[in-house]
């Protein structure tokens, strides 16, 4: 089984944190689509002989696209990929592009919704550089799960500067209210080149603090856990059965397409990234080359990638499949940096290794130890 991930390069605008490869000029929508099939359509034999079990269009902004575009897309996939009967096909839409015709198209084409809130406070939303209102974010989920999507994530992000500890719990109850089946969360960080990092960096805007991010992080967790969510992932939860297969195949290390700028590609050894250029990713499939690099995947590569995604789960990382994926060298060398976490950060059960509460304030650095350099 192997999954697909369609990159979107396209928002309405620019939120202030953002930092993933897109573009608010939609004058190239069109040809982008073209292009786009025509990458399906050549890139299908980068892995071989095996069905898809996941779809997920991500972006930027996929509710951009129209209904000729996703049609259009879908027709392409069909053509060279076999799905497989349960396949889990899932668009990430803004709430406010969310309406009755649209819900009823995209329903034909997904089974699960992403929509990406953020947050259920106005002034919140206003400071993100968020589009949509409160309202039009509750009505979104609302009329989704109305028109068929039973099966819904929500995006919400915690230590916003300024927001305090019950301003968060708010956020929380209305999500639960909603009744959804998953929800990601993330704390807001601070990329290179965003709108977000140029305004600390001038002084108009400050960092939240720490200890209060860390608390907000710690009631996510256990509000969620009381209301029959499973934390699965360390910015992931669901309820039983409603995991992202999608999301879940890469903390698996299962082989997956990218299609679309800055899109990625595994097979298990090799990793493609596409051209983070929509105007160099058209032009390069227009004149028939290569839109992406490629990159060998070496043993401590793999290893380092295993940890990376492995750690971040509910199951963590077994002795077993180190063993059996790397070999012994690999393996000692995990014991002797994973000791001085055991019990403070890292909990063991028999060959098995998984972060403790602690551990998830920092699992970046207990990962970055764990590498094989």
């Amino acid at each position: 089984m192997a999954g697909i991930y369609i990159h979107t390069p396209y928002c309405h605008s620019k939120c202030l944190y953002c930092n993933f490869y897109s573009q608010t000029d939609i004058s190239s929508l069109d040809s982008f689509v073209d292009s786009l099939c025509v990458e399906i359509e050549k890139s299908s034999n980068f892995i071989e002989n095996e069905e898809i079990s996941t779809i997920y269009f991500g972006g930027g902004t996929p509710s951009i696209f129209k209904p000729n575009h996703i049609e259009k897309v879908f027709r392409a996939l069909k053509q060279k990929f076999v799905f497989s009967e349960n396949l889990e096909s899932t668009i990430e839409v803004n709430p406010d592009d969310v309406t009755k015709d649209l819900l009823i198209f995209w329903r034909k084409f997904f089974n699960r919704i992403s929509i990406g809130i953020q947050s259920f406070s106005d002034a919140e939303l206003k400071w993100l550089n968020r589009r949509h209102s409160a309202e039009q974010a509750i009505f979104a989920v609302k009329m989704s799960k109305e028109f068929g999507f039973e099966n819904q994530s929500l995006d919400l992000i915690f230590g916003i500067p300024g927001m305090s500890l019950e301003e968060w719990r708010k956020n929380m109850e209305i999500a639960i209210s909603l009744n959804v089946s998953h929800i990601s969360a993330y704390a807001l960080t601070v990329e290179p080149k965003t709108k977000l990092d140029k305004l600390i960096k001038s002084g108009k805007c400050f960092v939240a603090d720490e200890e209060l991010v860390l608390k907000q992080f710690d009631s996510l967790i256990t509000f969620l856990n009381k209301n029959g969510f499973e934390h699965y992932e360390i910015s992931n939860f669901a309820k039983k059965g409603k995991r992202s297969r999608h999301n879940s195949s890469y903390w698996s290390g299962e082989n997956y397409f990218g299609f679309g700028p800055a899109a990625h590609s595994f097979n298990g050894n090799i990793r493609r990234y596409n051209f983070s250029d929509t105007k160099k990713y058209i032009s390069s499939i227009s004149n028939d080359t290569a839109c992406y690099e490629e990159e060998l995947l070496s043993v401590n590569d793999k290893y380092n990638e295993y940890i990376l995604t492995k750690m971040r789960t509910i199951e963590g990382v077994l002795e077993t499949d180190i063993l059996k994926k790397f070999g012994v060298t690999f393996l000692s060398h995990f014991k002797k940096e994973i000791s001085p976490f055991l019990e403070n950060g890292v909990n063991r059960k028999g060959d098995c290794y998984s972060l403790t509460q602690k551990g998830k304030h920092i699992a970046d650095a207990i990962t970055a130890s764990l590498f094989f350099v």
